[in-house]
């Protein structure tokens, strides 16, 4: 079970068990397929299978390598420094150079307002870890996390690939059908092409040169923000369950051009109308940035006639339960925001579900892959109906069961991010 703790405040997660369960009984196959098979559903017929073995993948364990809090570079060779010379810390209060400016005014009063709820809930949910001796000298800063997260995958391939742009003119991009050990080498039958994945088990196939793990039944589309409106063909009006994590405007990361980041009225004309089912619940994270949340709760689900429920925070900690940054860090918060709403839609019939509660916290040890968030359909399972279809916005990976759109959807399923249990 990934949930390793529930009470009155919120849930303790392991992100790491919730995703490496996906590939248990992975099937790993040789496949020979047939050419000129393609018609307007892209039927692909498997010839012949050689079954190269059946096996358990897991995330690297480094990605979870998180056993202290982290520290700037300068701070820990200071750290270091004061280690070596039998020193104690002296904390002192850095001194600005300049007030702080509006959005930093907006976010310190953001974050009066929720760190002492934040904290009395991690104080009641970090029992279940076993706490590190205080005087443990820190000695990697986390330095095997820091390195797992520099395993490459793919690079920067697919959002290449989505920017070369229109949609090729080859068939009816309806979808291709994949089986297990599948190869496929050209970027037209990929690229803004529903792609569907219906075997019971996970498996490996190889796509332009590189292999990805697939869960069971799972579907997806690469493609960027211009293409979105494929989802819409074929699955309107069909889920219960839509997940955002938007690549949010963010001054240093257009610096330092880590992604593409989207405007506020990209975001507006995403089709959730046409994807929702009425009583869909919607997730979506912001960061700390005050005008990220209000943009959501006053102008996003507005937009896509949504009421909002909840605004819930996940707390980011090591494997000894201390928080990844202090409460009071300048630099970093400790804690992201969720924003949930359910949608409507006039003539759809509404079902009732259980009340989503406005406020709760999730912990979780946080994946040294950038932005990978924890998987939530553990915790919020119960707010939706038995057998829940569930979608993916801005996804970096695929989830058992779940169909995911984004430019970079099969990055974190590339082989380089997994090891063979037990290795």
């Amino acid at each position: 079970m990934a949930v390793l703790l529930e009470n009155e405040y919120g849930w303790v997660l392991d992100h790491k068990k919730c995703i490496d369960r996906q590939y248990i009984g992975t099937t790993d196959k040789a496949t020979v397929l047939t050419a000129g098979q393609k018609e307007a559903v892209y039927n692909i017929v498997e010839e012949m299978s050689m079954n190269l073995g059946t096996m358990n993948f897991e995330l690297k364990r480094d990605l979870f390598a998180v056993n202290r809090p982290f520290l700037m570079d300068s701070q820990f060779q200071a750290e270091t420094m004061r280690n070596e010379h039998g020193e104690r810390r002296r904390e002192r209060k850095r001194k600005r150079k300049s007030a702080l400016s509006v959005g930093e005014q907006q976010a310190r009063v953001y974050h009066d307002l929720v760190k002492d709820k934040i904290h009395a809930a991690y104080v009641e949910l970090k029992t279940i870890f076993q706490p590190e001796d205080p005087h443990q000298p820190n000695l990697s800063n986390n330095a095997e996390a820091r390195k797992a997260a520099m395993i490459l995958g793919p690079g920067d391939s697919l959002t290449e690939l989505c920017e070369m742009g229109g949609i090729p003119q080859t068939g009816d991009r309806n979808g291709i059908q994949l089986v297990g050990g599948m190869s496929i080498s050209e970027p037209s039958d990929v690229l803004n092409q529903p792609l569907f994945y219906d075997g019971a088990t996970p498996t490996v196939v190889s796509l332009l040169g590189e292999r990805y793990l697939l869960p069971a039944h799972c579907s997806f589309l690469l493609s960027d923000i211009t293409h979105v409106q494929l989802l819409t063909r074929q699955c309107n009006n069909q889920y219960n369950l839509i997940v955002l994590d938007p690549p949010w405007e963010n001054k240093s990361v257009k610096r330092l051009k880590k992604y593409q980041q989207l405007n506020n009225s990209d975001l507006i004309n995403i089709p959730i109308p046409k994807l929702a089912t009425a009583g869909c619940l919607l997730v979506v994270w912001v960061t700390n940035k005050e005008h990220h949340r209000s943009f959501v709760k006053d102008e996003l689900f507005p937009a896509w006639n949504t009421e909002v429920l909840a605004e819930w925070h996940w707390l980011k900690v090591t494997n000894n339960g201390e928080t990844v940054y202090d409460f009071e860090s300048t630099h970093k918060k400790p804690y992201e925001t969720l924003i949930l709403g359910r949608f409507s839609c006039e003539g759809g019939q509404e079902r009732h579900y259980p009340s989503v509660p406005d406020w709760r916290l999730l912990i979780s040890v946080p994946c040294s892959l950038h932005s990978k968030k924890p998987p939530l359909i553990d915790v919020l399972k119960r707010y939706l109906p038995e057998k829940p279809k569930c979608l993916e916005l801005f996804a970096r990976n695929l989830m058992e069961g779940w169909t995911s759109w984004g430019n970079e959807v099969l990055k974190h399923q590339h082989l380089d991010y997994y090891q063979k249990e037990g290795t």
